[in-house]
């Protein structure tokens, strides 16, 4: 007979062959703490071949180690219980971000299907852009831009000039963070769907007069469709890039590509005007006519005869996004007068956001080195730390504080710190609302309530292989173990009672045969796991199964949805930063004409009208076709 002594749960054991023995060596499985050791070494940023190590060391090493079934097998079983983990991490991050949009004030309209997508914008900041973009007495231009390789989506932003402030850099106003979109698609419906969420959510968004973008034909054709009284603002810099790309790929010599530049966006050092200074839509078409003329007589003696394209290119592809908005009445129209519109603030404030994604991103990840990539929750959680530090400093500026000052007009209501300080909490807030709308409303209170490792019972929450959306829940499970929360259900010998952290309510934990303990609490129904849960399963020395058998309750065809490629720029190609100084203002005063305005002749009509009133001619001596009787 023999006997078996279980040091953890009892199990049943088979006396037939196991199935993993090959090759004559005995196959024996491994005990539950090496195999919770390895689970929680995985989630560091060590390899495979460390771990193995220092789980064979934990185990005893070669000279103390007592039972086969404590050393670790190889580092094969290594990757495969990384792996495990790496497929829970990619479900885990949509029920993170599920959740989080269910309690979050910031994310707005979160769609799953046809495929995920989500707003971030608060009611604040919805209202601040309407007050500094819809107004025209007095707006700025609202610009939007999309980034790419934060994760496997896309992130679009928008940014707006605070016109109630000044740059102490540049003098000029400032342009703070506005709404994003988080999306996997860059078709046209994905920016209908960003436009209307913006609009339900603030109704006042309907009257953005003037919307700065790319070259992006969704972008437009998508917002078109939504802002029906904007007008939109091409990025000069985008169409420069696209007229120099196209003359490239026509292999046009380098001087030949400098003179068709400078006849369409001018030659400042020579006081020339360009196509782009056109004074008026038929001017432009003017110019346009006279400017193709000679262009395709350049590139075809330079091409000895060939058929020119480039003309072809630039009335198809460039003309009527250059004569609907970026000739000189548009930007005038727009505020910026002579000057060209960059989307710099949109770039630069891109620049920003990823570098400060990189700088945060010290949390231990599923992998053998470090993923910069973000989550949808942790992009979100970056995009509003953005805008709540804008926010801040907007309100700073009152007392004359931080990177901004009161422009001139609003000095009124500066304070001085001394003023500032006597003032009663309801006056200052009244006070600020005089400035900006924009909320100081964090995210989530989790992290104004930093959990002390030292003395944490469960351990580091980063080390337990969970969701974000569960910090409050270790935090929480922390209060019930400290305060002995869980005892023994009258009756039962399994089930528990576990104290209730936000009333004095009692909750059942049912106990059983299952993989996860079941919790009566609300919690438990959404998630499938709950801080009562947590506090039971460690009481019963259980916790690390929990851990690994947990999965949330989110099916994969969220993830089928998402195309190959998501969030990555195609043909994407490095380059170098470099740190552009304030420009001064560009005036066309003094500029000649580098290209003519020639009217076109009219050729002469060969047809001439003749009147057939009171006559009673019944054909037209021109067509020959019948006149149509008119009865008087």
């Amino acid at each position: 007979m023999v006997q078996y002594f279980f040091e953890d749960e009892p199990h049943y054991v088979s006396p037939k062959k196991h199935g993993n023995a090959k090759g004559g060596k005995r196959f024996y499985l491994t005990s539950r703490s090496t195999k919770n050791n390895i689970i929680k070494k995985v989630c560091s940023h060590q390899g495979p071949t460390k771990i193995y190590d220092q789980a064979f060391q934990d185990a005893g090493g070669m000279l103390a180690v007592k039972a086969v079934s404590d050393l670790p097998r190889n580092t094969r079983q290594v990757k495969y219980e990384r792996s495990k983990l790496r497929q829970k991490t990619e479900v885990d991050e949509l029920a993170s971000f599920l959740d989080k949009s269910r309690n979050s004030s910031w994310i707005q309209n979160t769609q799953w299907t046809p495929c995920p997508r989500a707003v971030i914008a608060s009611k604040g900041l919805l209202e601040d852009v309407v007050n500094n973009c819809c107004n025209p007495e007095k707006f700025g231009v609202f610009s939007i831009d999309t980034t790419y390789n934060v994760g496997d989506f896309y992130v679009t932003s928008t940014v707006y000039p605070h016109i109630k402030l000044e740059s102490r850099s540049t003098g000029a106003a400032p342009y703070l963070p506005g709404p994003a979109m988080l999306h996997v698609k860059q078709d046209e419906s994905q920016f209908v769907y960003f436009g209307h969420t913006l609009i339900e959510k603030q109704p006042g968004m309907d009257g953005v007069l003037f919307i700065g973008l790319d070259r992006s034909k969704a972008q437009e054709n998508g917002l078109a469709r939504v802002f029906h009284v904007s007008r939109f603002l091409p990025c000069t810099k985008h169409v420069r890039d696209n007229v120099n790309a196209k003359l490239t790929s026509l292999q046009l010599t380098e001087g030949l590509k400098r003179e068709i530049i400078k006849d369409i966006f001018g030659d400042d050092k020579r006081m020339e005007k360009g196509l782009i200074d056109g004074d008026s839509p038929e001017e432009f078409d003017c110019k346009l006519l006279e400017a193709q003329r000679r262009w395709d007589s350049l590139e075809s003696m330079e091409k000895m005869g060939a058929d020119p394209g480039f003309s072809k290119y630039f009335t198809t592809c460039v003309a009527d996004s250059m004569r609907e908005g970026m000739i000189t009445p548009v930007r005038k129209a727009a505020g910026l007068g002579d000057n060209l519109y960059f989307n710099n603030a949109s770039e630069s404030f891109h620049f920003q956001y990823k570098l400060q994604i990189e700088q945060n991103r010290t949390d231990d990840t599923p992998s053998g080195k470090p993923n910069l990539k973000s989550t949808m929750s942790q992009a979100t959680d970056e995009y509003v730390e953005m805008c709540e530090r804008a926010a801040r400093n907007v309100e700073r500026a009152v007392i004359d504080e931080g990177p901004y000052r009161l422009a001139p007009e609003f000095q009124h209501l500066k304070k001085t710190t001394e003023e500032w300080i006597k003032m009663s909490e309801k006056e200052k807030k009244d006070h600020l609302k005089k400035i900006s709308p924009l909320s100081q409303t964090a995210l989530d209170e989790e992290t104004e309530l930093p959990m002390d490792e030292e003395t944490a019972v469960l351990g580091n929450f980063n080390e337990s292989g969970l969701p974000e959306m569960f910090k409050e829940s270790w935090r929480n499970a922390e209060v019930i173990l400290k305060e002995d929360g869980v005892g023994q259900a009258p009756g039962s010998k399994t089930n528990k009672v576990v104290m209730s952290t936000t009333s004095d309510s009692l909750h059942l934990v049912r106990v059983t045969d299952r993989k996860l303990p079941v919790c009566d609490c609300e919690g438990f129904k959404h998630k499938g796991l709950c801080s009562h849960v947590l506090a039971v399963s460690f009481q019963m020395g259980s916790l690390q199964r929990v851990l690994s058998d947990w999965t949330p309750n989110i099916t994969r065809q969220l993830q089928e949805s998402m195309p190959s490629g998501a969030g990555l720029k195609e043909n994407e190609k490095g380059r170098k930063r470099t740190r552009k100084t304030h420009r001064e203002e560009r005036s066309t005063a003094g500029f000649s004409e580098r290209v003519p305005s020639v009217t076109p002749t009219i050729p002469p009509d060969e047809y001439q009208v003749v009147f057939v009133k009171d006559t009673k001619a019944l054909t037209c001596y021109g067509c020959g076709s019948k006149v149509i009787a008119i009865t008087t």
